[in-house]
């Protein structure tokens, strides 16, 4: 499968298609769309480690604003095929030309679409991606533009949401499940690709939920500040530090197996985060 793409611009037939989507409603906003090659390859490996079953054929993944190019949709695509993860990938994004950028083939679908999803009649999805996306809307947007791509998932679905860095080096997302009509968050994952980072480091790419409640001397930045602690105390980041930080009540959920890969998983209660404080478990109508 080939993102390539004529040099020659769209065709006539091309432009009558733009045309055509320009016409339809979309809810949301523009995005920058910037992406490149390997940003997503790190979360890819998360997402298909831990939800493999939403993964599976049958199933429908939806890649939700994947920016000016789909490089990183053909990067999914490509890890599946590897792990023969038969699951179609409906890749979605707000702009015509980001749509057409695209080319439909055996596993990939482009359609354009914001936070209503453009899906086929009874359709429902098993997981969707939404990376890089909620991070440039306003705060007060982004619970109710989460509950709106719940509408869609089926019971027990799951959407990945968060931010990584420009090369993927880190990320931090945000899980959250559909269970009896609400929507719950999970867990947090703070993923690195290399250079065993600083904890703290992870401020620049909290989500949005997130990034405004990182200040001095928030439960956020406690919670940062006592995880660097462990992190240099023990030179790095082992075993040891999982076994610390869940011995002194951070609410860790990583097993050593995903502390190993780079994935450092915590319940949001770990950071003041609770069902109380956040309208992450509300009714999904």
């Amino acid at each position: 499968m080939s993102s390539k793409k004529s040099s020659q611009g769209p065709s006539a037939r091309e432009l009558v298609k733009i045309s055509t989507l320009r016409k339809r409603r979309v809810q949301g906003t523009v995005t920058r769309g910037k992406t490149a090659p390997g940003r997503h390859r790190r979360i890819d490996a998360y997402m298909l480690g831990k939800f493999t079953h939403h993964f599976t054929t049958g199933k429908l993944v939806v890649d939700h604003g994947f920016g000016a190019v789909p490089v990183t949709t053909y990067e999914l695509r490509r890890a599946m095929d590897r792990l023969r993860l038969g699951a179609h990938i409906l890749a979605v994004e707000i702009l015509p030309e980001r749509v057409m950028s695209g080319r439909d083939s055996t596993g990939i679908t482009f359609r354009l679409g914001g936070f209503n999803l453009p899906l086929d009649e009874g359709r429902q999805v098993s997981l969707i991606k939404s990376l890089n996306v909620l991070r440039q809307y306003q705060e007060h947007e982004y619970w109710p533009s989460l509950q709106t791509l719940a509408l869609y998932l089926e019971e027990y679905g799951i959407i990945v949401e968060g931010t990584s860095n420009p090369t993927g080096s880190l990320a931090v997302l945000n899980i959250f499940r559909k269970r009896e009509g609400s929507l719950y968050w999970t867990e947090t994952v703070f993923i690195s690709r290399h250079g065993r980072p600083h904890p703290e480091e992870f401020k620049a790419v909290l989500p949005k939920n997130l990034i405004h409640k990182a200040g001095p001397g928030t439960p956020m930045d406690q919670f940062l500040s006592a995880w660097g602690l462990y992190h240099v105390r023990m030179e790095g980041w082992s075993s040891q530090v999982l076994r610390e930080l869940a011995s002194n009540g951070m609410h860790v959920l990583s097993s050593k197996r995903d502390a190993a890969r780079g994935w450092w998983r915590f319940s949001p209660a770990a950071f003041g985060q609770t069902a109380n404080s956040s309208p992450h478990n509300h009714s999904i109508s």
